[in-house]
């Protein structure tokens, strides 16, 4: 009965590590492609603006240590005023 318990625990271990080396590979892969914004838009409700180029040129900047503040003064002000 002993050895049966380990062998579970063993297949279960290796059953664990496949499974996250399935979740974690796809993710290690993407990190060479580059980002492609198809669109960017900024406001509330029916109040808003297209800041897809901003955002393009934000990210090709680098950003401040590659993150990007999406407030009214980085996105060209407030679109929905109020």
């Amino acid at each position: 009965m002993n050895l049966l318990k380990r062998r579970a625990t063993v297949y279960l271990a290796a059953s664990f590590l496949v499974l996250a080396a399935a979740v974690i590979a796809p993710g290690a892969t993407a990190q060479g492609q580059q980002w492609q914004f198809v669109r960017a838009d900024y406001g509330f409700r029916s109040q808003r603006t297209d800041v897809t180029q901003l955002v393009r040129t934000l990210v090709a900047r680098g950003g401040m240590n590659g993150r990007i503040a999406v407030n009214n003064q980085t996105m060209g002000g407030d679109p929905a005023p109020g």
